[in-house]
């Protein structure tokens, strides 16, 4: 890969993200070129990125269901659409963001 300098080390997507979430930056992974999620994408935006850390648990039994990620990615849907003036579905979270 023609962007990684002699010697460095390659960093995983998952290395790099899950801290990144759990510390409330995700600014630090969103890429700059897409701009500021406005107050719903905000929110809908973090949804997604809290799910996704769930589903890359290195313990099967600790990731969510599909039931629970369709639910979340549809509530997701409803929160972006809130902020776009769309009618809400009223979508479930059942994966807690620690």
């Amino acid at each position: 890969d023609g962007d990684e300098e002699e010697g460095s080390v390659p960093v995983h997507l998952v290395d790099y993200s899950v801290p990144a979430i759990t510390a409330d930056e995700l600014g630090r992974i969103l890429d700059p070129r897409v701009g500021t999620p406005g107050l719903g994408e905000g929110d809908a935006v973090e949804l997604v990125a809290y799910t996704a850390m769930h589903c890359v648990n290195a313990e099967g039994r600790n990731r969510p269901t599909m039931t629970d990620i369709v639910g979340n990615l549809e509530r997701a849907l409803d929160l972006f659409g809130d902020s776009h003036g769309s009618i809400s579905s009223g979508g479930i979270c059942s994966i807690v963001s620690d």
